[in-house]
């Protein structure tokens, strides 16, 4: 599904509140080339339902009170307006390590997209062929990188040449 001429992304929910709550940091960063046109962002309603929840948290608004409603909506607009909407993927793997990183996983492999930006340990670590679990993804599904935004940012500046 994504186009060679833009790389194809999922935002884990972990990147969206980091941009949330840093705005001029690297995650925001990262999600501004989908404003930008740079990227394909994908996600689909299981993935916009835990943006939203998360943002909303009682507990994530008490510690970081600059996350606002008004900015909430604005950053889940963007994703409404912006990301290509597809259906909760298929099951392709199980993560036991953390199964609530699943859909992320298998929403970048069922769209084919060659990024997911995440600051999630769990999630980068399928990166990691030390790991049997890293092993097997690589293997599999050589085409998509986990990559932290900072990475992430340096991966595009290096693929726009």
């Amino acid at each position: 599904m994504s186009d060679l001429a833009k790389p194809g992304v999922v935002y884990d929910t972990g990147c969206v509140l980091q941009a949330a709550i840093n705005p001029a940091g690297p995650a925001a960063e990262a999600l501004d080339l989908l404003d930008r046109g740079i990227v394909t962002a994908y996600v689909s309603p299981r993935l916009r339902s835990e943006y939203e929840d998360v943002l909303a948290r009682p507990s994530i608004r008490q510690k970081n009170p600059l996350v606002t409603d008004r900015q909430v909506e604005a950053g889940l607009a963007r994703f409404d307006a912006l990301a290509v909407m597809v259906p909760n993927a298929p099951q392709y793997v199980a993560y036991s390590r953390y199964p609530d990183d699943e859909p992320v996983i298998n929403l970048a492999i069922h769209v084919h997209a060659g990024y997911i930006v995440s600051r999630d340990r769990d999630l980068l670590d399928l990166m990691d062929d030390d790991n049997p679990d890293g092993r097997y993804f690589t293997r599999h599904f050589p085409w998509l990188s986990i990559l932290a935004p900072v990475a992430f940012l340096r991966a595009i500046r290096i693929r726009a040449g």
